[in-house]
């Protein structure tokens, strides 16, 4: 993850977090029963705020407990563009390698064991094979 995505998602997070602080819990009558975790709820009252539900109780009704959610949260954040100073990358320099046909191994190798030697004049680093 690049420095602007963690920043993005970060921001994000709190907005979210922001919003989600409100929370209402109501009941409704069993014939409500398609009212489930997930579904979004809007009031009457507060038709600008909108609820998902979080939780249901089932019992002699439906107890309903949902967090408030700002449409906001849920669009894309203009894009942070940052430039970073990273280090020119350095190639591994040309590595010869040569199989050794080992006749004295230790008894503990398999019989098929690989073994190899490798060398580089001005030898880089980490090498792969």
């Amino acid at each position: 993850m690049t420095r602007s995505e963690a920043r993005e998602t970060l921001e994000h997070w709190l907005a979210a977090a922001r919003s989600g602080r409100e929370s209402v819990r109501f009941s409704l009558p069993l014939s409500e029963r398609h009212i489930g975790v997930g579904d979004k709820v809007v009031f009457k009252q507060q038709p600008n705020h909108e609820y998902r539900v979080d939780q249901v109780e089932n019992g002699p009704y439906q107890i309903i407990h949902a967090i408030r959610i700002d449409r906001a949260d849920f669009t894309a954040a203009p894009p942070i563009v940052e430039t970073g100073n990273f280090a020119q990358h350095v190639p591994a320099l040309p590595v010869r390698s040569v199989f050794i046909d080992a006749p004295n191994v230790a008894a503990d190798d398999g019989e098929s064991a690989p073994y190899i030697a490798v060398t580089a004049d001005q030898w880089s680093g980490p090498v792969a094979v």
